[in-house]
């Protein structure tokens, strides 16, 4: 009889690598409710003619690479590997607290750092180098946990020993603490938000002798949202009418008073439809984009940025 392996022992391992695709030892560990991980083949077909009616003689093996992808609630501490893993740029400063703000990196090679990811099945711990994040959408649902889903890139995965797991501290916190501001003044009336910073990433395959991409590059990044908000007046909908950018702004502050913020200084309302809830009460639900700007950069990142993310916990060191 067959025995099942069981998810419960499953977890997220991650460490900032010193050179892009040279995998490292993983030493950060992140508690996660859905772990996926795959390596991505390629084959191309050997089609020449050979008297048979057949679509291929052969399969032949290309270069590959690998996705990751994991969601569950936002630690204010181990979130910073991930967002500073799509943005790419940030200030340290602070002796404690310390303050972590991160823009878009526009310099160098504009790409921002990567990192070795390691997925341990229960069966055995399989490792992902030159791991670049392309997502990671924020939830903020006022009757659940703020939540995050992140996606990266990779190269194909490799086995390696186990690491020994040590979780984070750090607390989940519950959404509803979320401070909200439209234009710089405090709301109380949105009810569930999402904000995803994103950029794409594209393997960039190469006559390399190698059955790798000679790298994983990540494109322009992008913050974007969405507000379900009660509809009480038009303080949503005039922006969005006139095509005025305006600031959007959440704060969050855990138990141990780590605190969470983004902000899009330019905020362009692009969509407001106004509905009828089943409850009984009228909702707008606002999309939105950060437009670049110059003033959510950081000295590290410069240029322009559609946002920043400041994350203020325990940590002395940059991610």
């Amino acid at each position: 009889m067959t025995s099942p392996i069981s998810v419960y022992p499953s977890f997220v391992g991650l460490k900032k690598e010193t050179t892009p695709g040279t995998g490292v030892v993983v030493t950060s560990f992140v508690p996660a409710t859905t772990i996926a991980s795959e390596d991505v083949r390629n084959y191309t077909p050997d089609a020449a003619f050979r008297g048979s009616a057949v679509a291929a003689y052969n399969e032949v093996p290309t270069q590959g690479w690998g996705t990751y992808s994991f969601d569950g609630p936002v630690y204010l501490d181990t979130i910073g590997s991930v967002l500073k893993g799509i943005l790419g740029a940030e200030d340290l400063s602070g002796t404690g607290p310390y303050v972590h703000a991160m823009s878009v990196l526009n310099s160098g090679t504009f790409q921002a750092p990567t990192y070795t990811l390691v997925d341990f099945n229960g069966v055995e711990a399989r490792s992902f180098a030159y791991g670049v994040f392309n997502s990671c959408q924020l939830t903020y649902a006022a009757n659940d946990l703020l939540k995050h889903s992140t996606q990266a890139q990779t190269y194909a995965s490799t086995s390696v020993t186990t690491p020994s797991e040590s979780f984070t501290s750090a607390k989940a916190t519950a959404a509803y603490k979320t401070s909200v501001k439209i234009a710089g003044s405090t709301v109380s009336t949105v009810e569930a938000a999402t904000i995803t910073v994103s950029r794409p990433t594209n393997p960039i395959i190469a006559l390399n002798n190698s059955t790798s991409p000679t790298a994983i590059w990540g494109g322009p990044v992008d913050i974007s949202g969405s507000l379900t908000c009660l509809y009480e007046d038009d303080t949503f909908l005039t922006p969005m009418l006139s095509g005025t950018a305006t600031s959007v702004e959440f704060s969050l502050t855990d138990a141990d008073a780590n605190v969470l913020d983004i902000k899009c200084t330019n905020g362009l309302f692009t969509a407001a439809p106004i509905t009828r809830n089943s409850n009984g009460w009228m909702e707008i639900t606002v999309a939105f984009t950060g437009v670049a700007n110059t003033t959510d950069v950081t000295t590290a990142g410069g240029g322009y940025s559609p946002g920043k993310v400041t994350l203020t916990n325990s940590q002395s060191t940059a991610y």
